[in-house]
């Protein structure tokens, strides 16, 4: 698994990082009734070793929830919704250097009890704090899996709960959400992505890309970032073409005609499109070990694929390699967005907390479903496509290979 959990010492200038980031949010919320604007989390206590992340809980009655969230979404947050804890809707905040958990809260909820009272007694009782961040510093250096992370501190923090008097039913459930479960993990589908998660893509698209600015060079005017320009055009392209290699295509011959002036020879564009071509064709390369992990996943869970980009293409890759049969649905969709995952688990009449979506793509495969409250598992890929890059916050568990899923899931 790959390094994602840092925990750092207690810096400074973490309340004066709320303060900025909390001047700017009361401005963007002055048309919402806020009762309150709250550091949270351990950045908010002082001498506590913390995660780099600002958390901040912004409390509103019930009825003031769908406003708060759309007023923030208009300087350019992002809703996330509840992502599975009630009455905390989460938001993806704009990039601006500073890294935060934003939360519009429902005033009274157990979810803002919960934040209030870890904070309220770590700040009292400096015994606690100590044994706390003495806790959090030896997880982030025992492991990668945000899950174990979180299991791991359940037990101290359950007797923080008890000294802040939450207590009984809910006490339970908050240990109950942060527990891992014993055995193999409950979820009713395993999803799959498919380029770059289950065979090669991006090195095909990143040797294209290459090979369009060796092309395209020679007839470029000096100072023109070749590379830059088709990406340009790529993502002005992005909502009328979609994803896939035709939609690369076209985009490539209008960058190429562009960035020459028209002077581009149609013997240059020939090479493109015959370079186009080449790559609808070209044989699927499977990852190692991809049969395997399916066969091993898919005899403990109902196993679905859920890809993105050209019909025919898309279709083409997933009948010829080998992998189909593993899956009791397969969708293709033109875009992987929360409202596209939600239609997709209705359909597959499993709720989105039964959900857990393996994939390459933070931007396409993970923040979508933690959106909905389902889970996701990132598995990176060595090349990522420019425009599959977000900037984020959110923690999930990161794994090196697929071959370390089955054991993730707990059914090794």
């Amino acid at each position: 698994m790959t390094g994602q959990i840092q925990v750092v010492s207690y810096d400074a200038e973490w309340p004066r990082q709320f303060e900025a980031i909390a001047a700017d949010l009361r401005a963007a919320l002055v048309a919402v009734p806020v009762i309150a604007i709250e550091h949270v989390g351990s950045t908010a206590v002082p001498g506590l070793a913390a995660k780099p992340i600002i958390d901040i809980a912004i409390v509103v009655e019930r009825a003031d929830v769908d406003a708060a969230v759309a007023a923030l979404e208009a300087v350019g947050y992002v809703g996330l919704g509840e992502m599975g804890i009630p009455d905390r809707h989460a938001l993806r905040a704009p990039d601006d250097g500073v890294r935060r958990n934003t939360y519009v809260s429902v005033d009274g909820s157990l979810s803002l009890r919960n934040h209030r009272g870890v904070r309220d007694v770590l700040r009292a009782r400096p015994d606690l704090r100590d044994r706390y961040g003495a806790v959090k510093l030896a997880l982030a250096d025992s492991t990668d899996d945000i899950d174990v992370y979180i299991d791991g501190k359940t037990e101290i923090l359950q007797e923080v709960l008890q000294v802040a008097g939450i207590g009984g039913d809910e006490l339970s459930s908050i240990e109950a959400a942060n527990r891992l479960p014993a055995g193999p993990r409950p979820f009713g589908i395993v999803a799959f992505d498919a380029d770059d998660t289950l065979w090669h893509s991006e090195d095909g698209f990143d040797a294209s890309e290459r090979r369009f600015v060796e092309l395209l060079t020679p007839f470029a005017p000096a100072g023109i970032d070749v590379k830059a320009a088709l990406t340009a055009v790529e993502r002005k392209n992005l909502s009328t073409y979609g994803y896939g290699v035709k939609a690369f295509g076209l985009s490539a011959v209008e960058a190429a005609l562009t960035i020459s002036d028209g002077r581009v020879p149609t013997a240059i564009i020939g090479q493109l499109l015959d370079m186009i071509r080449a790559t609808l064709t070209e044989p699927v390369r499977l990852l190692p070990h991809v049969p395997e992990v399916l066969a091993q996943v898919g005899a403990h869970y109902r196993l679905v694929l859920i890809t993105k980009g050209d019909l025919i293409h898309q279709t083409h890759k997933v009948e010829t390699s080998g992998l189909a049969h593993h899956f009791t649905d397969i969708e293709i969709v033109l875009e992987k967005d929360p409202g596209s995952y939600d239609r997709l688990f209705r359909k597959f009449g499993v709720p989105a907390e039964q959900v857990c979506m393996v994939g390459n793509s933070v931007r396409s495969d993970i923040l979508p479903v933690m959106a909905l409250g389902g889970t996701a598992v990132h598995v990176p890929y060595p090349l990522l496509w420019e425009l599959e890059h977000v900037e984020h916050d959110e923690h999930f568990a990161e794994l090196e290979s697929i071959t370390q899923l089955p054991g993730w899931l707990g059914i090794d």
